[in-house]
């Protein structure tokens, strides 16, 4: 065999072998990246559930005891941060949850967390220490239910504020 035949053989041989081990590399790169995104996705579903649970669960105890007391709490208004019904997870975490809540889950959510934005104004707007109306306050008692509720189909557990 002519030695251009041979140099030509080996110039062949040695491209496709490059391209097999750089096409395996590749592969292996592109399953790693795949991986780091899915964990990095699942990382943030979990800490924006537990951004959320924390905020359901204050939002049940501020329903319970409106309920229970059966009086509009005394106004202290500040603008940056609700004191009643905080919803600040939630506001931050939507695009995530969304994304990765089932259908059920998310519609769940979305309606408690709507009901806690107008149960929020609700309370703001009372007088000072008046008496909550009978229909007002079977309301809030059913609002405390639902975000018990909604906090254990989403942990699997019920609140710390249940204990």
């Amino acid at each position: 065999m002519p030695q251009w035949a041979l140099t030509l053989l080996a110039v062949f041989v040695g491209g496709l072998l490059s391209y097999l081990t750089q096409r395996a590399l590749e592969k292996g790169r592109a399953a790693r990246e795949s991986q780091r995104d899915k964990d990095q996705a699942a990382t943030e579903l979990r800490v924006a559930i537990r951004l959320v649970l924390d905020d359901l669960d204050v939002i049940a105890l501020h329903y319970k005891m409106l309920a229970d007391d059966g009086r509009y709490p005394e106004q202290h208004v500040e603008p940056d941060r609700p004191l009643y019904f905080p919803t600040a997870a939630w506001d931050a975490n939507k695009r995530t949850l969304a994304a990765e809540l089932s259908e059920e889950q998310w519609s769940g959510l979305s309606d408690a967390m709507h009901a806690a934005d107008g149960a929020r104004l609700l309370v703001l707007r009372g007088v000072s220490l008046a008496p909550i109306q009978p229909p007002i306050r079977r309301v809030l008692h059913d609002g405390a239910q639902n975000a018990r509720q909604l906090y254990i189909s989403l942990a699997g557990k019920p609140p710390p504020s249940a204990e």
